[in-house]
């Protein structure tokens, strides 16, 4: 393998993860040694008289670097979608 070329990875995934969730809420929680993303879906049309009700969807815990190549991948794909 050429020093320039990343290494393969074959990626499994089952059939409800394919599919994903909707979130319409995302909690950030974080330290030095961790990085938590919270992702909730908050019903809007819950109940009148009652609080707002969200159920947690799915939980991300991750270092504080790959969270940093997260968001440097996030920001290329922001470039390119504006151009």
């Amino acid at each position: 393998m050429d020093n320039n070329e990343a290494p393969q990875l074959q990626v499994e995934i089952d059939e409800p993860v394919a599919r994903g969730v909707y979130t319409n809420l995302a909690l950030i929680t974080h330290s030095e040694t961790e990085l938590i993303l919270d992702f909730l879906f908050l019903q809007p049309q819950r109940s009148a008289q009652g609080p707002a009700v969200a159920t947690l969807r799915s939980r991300v815990i991750t270092s504080p670097e790959h969270a940093k190549r997260i968001l440097r991948a996030v920001r290329s794909n922001q470039r390119h979608a504006l151009l």
